[in-house]
C-alpha cells in the first residue's frame, strides 16, 4: 500500500477516535447480557472495576489519537511530538487487550490485578517523590490510599491463587499485544519494540533520535505512517474487542 493510502486510513481512523472519546456515554457503556456486565461491580482493589479499567487504559489512548488529530488538521506532521503521541497509545490498548483478552472472567480479574500491582507501585513511586520535595510525610489520607492499593492488590492475587508481587511490565504488555498483529508482514513484536525504544528514546530528548533517519526526506505521508501505523492497528484491536465483550456492534 502507498504511504499516501495508508496515512489517509490512520487519518480516518484519528476522526472515529474523535468523535469516540467524547461520548463515554454512548460508546463506554457496558450492555445487559454482555461478557462484562457482570463485572461491574466494584469488587476490584480501590474500588474499581474492570470495565471501567478497560475504557479508561483505551480512552486515553484515544485522547492521544484526538490530540494528533488536532496536530494535523493544522497542516502539520511534526515526527517527533507524534512519537510521544504513539507511545501513550500503543500502551493504553495493549493494557486494554491484555484485560479483556481472557475468556473467563477469573483470568480478567487476575490480569487487573496484575496492572493494579504496577499501578500501586506507581502512585507509591509518586509519593515518595512529594515526600522528599517538602521534606514531611505526605498526607495521611493520600498515603493510606497508596498503602491500600497495594495491600488490596497483593491480598487479592493470594485469594486468587497468584505470586502477590504478579504484576505486568509495559514491555510484556507489548509482547502479550504483539500476538494480535501476527496479519502483518515481517515480525510484529520486533516492529513494535522497535516503535517502543524510538518513542522512549524521544519522549526523553535523547540526541540519537535526531539520526535515525526518521524526518530524511519530504515523504510526510510516510513518516506518518511509519509513526503510527502499528498503533492504530492495536487500537483497532482493542476497539473490537472492547465492542464485542461489552456487546455492541463494532461502530
Amino acid at each position: 500500500m502507498r504511504s499516501e493510502d495508508s496515512a489517509a486510513l490512520i487519518r480516518e481512523a484519528f476522526d472515529a477516535w474523535a468523535v469516540r472519546i467524547t461520548d463515554p456515554e454512548r460508546f463506554g457503556a457496558v450492555l445487559p447480557g454482555s461478557v462484562l456486565a457482570a463485572q461491574q461491580a466494584p469488587d476490584l482493589p480501590g474500588e474499581r472495576d474492570l470495565p471501567k479499567m478497560a475504557w479508561r487504559s483505551m480512552a486515553n489512548a484515544g485522547e492521544h489519537v484526538a490530540a494528533a488529530n488536532h496536530v494535523i488538521a493544522t497542516g502539520s506532521v511534526l515526527v517527533k511530538p507524534f512519537l510521544t503521541l504513539a507511545r501513550t497509545t500503543m500502551i493504553g490498548a495493549a493494557r486494554t487487550l491484555y484485560l479483556l483478552e481472557p475468556d473467563e472472567p477469573d483470568q480478567r480479574c487476575i490480569h487487573a490485578l496484575r496492572l493494579l500491582r504496577t499501578e500501586s507501585k506507581d502512585v507509591d513511586r509518586l509519593i515518595g517523590v512529594w515526600e522528599a520535595e517538602v521534606g514531611r510525610p505526605a498526607n495521611p489520607d493520600l498515603r493510606k490510599l497508596a498503602d491500600d492499593l497495594r495491600t488490596e492488590t497483593e491480598n487479592a492475587l493470594i485469594q486468587m491463587g497468584e505470586n502477590p508481587r504478579s504484576e505486568m511490565a509495559d514491555a510484556a504488555l507489548l509482547s502479550h499485544a504483539a500476538k494480535r498483529l501476527s496479519h502483518l508482514p515481517g515480525d510484529p513484536l520486533a516492529r513494535l519494540m522497535e516503535l517502543w525504544n524510538f518513542s522512549s528514546g524521544n519522549a526523553h530528548a535523547r540526541t540519537w533520535t535526531w539520526d535515525m533517519g526518521l524526518e530524511r526526506g519530504k515523504d510526510y505521508a510516510g513518516q506518518f505512517a511509519r509513526v503510527w501505523s502499528l498503533p492504530m492497528y492495536l487500537m483497532d484491536e482493542a476497539w473490537e474487542l472492547w465492542n464485542e465483550r461489552r456487546g455492541a456492534t463494532r461502530t
